[in-house]
């Protein structure tokens, strides 16, 4: 969420790609998209799971996710 606002007021992300602005309803609708986001991956597994099936809903995809990203990663650089 940080990073949008920042790269929303530089018009930048990360001081290097060129960002357009949004319009102010696009920006909203983005910003509330981000907050359910958050909410349904970490909050909400713990309002409706024991704790250690909430810390394996909310930890295990973005876990799975790195490592794939990680390993994909790796195997294009072998290949270059």
């Amino acid at each position: 969420i940080l990073s949008d606002m920042r790269a929303n007021t530089k018009l930048k992300y990360n001081n290097a790609v060129p960002y357009a602005k949004l319009s102010r309803p696009r920006a909203l609708v983005h910003f509330f998209g981000r907050i359910l986001y958050i909410s349904l991956t970490y909050l909400w597994p713990f309002l409706r799971f024991p704790l250690w099936k909430a810390i394996i809903w909310a930890l295990f995809p973005i876990a799975s996710f790195g490592f794939s990203f990680m390993l994909n990663s790796q195997i294009n650089h072998l290949v270059d």
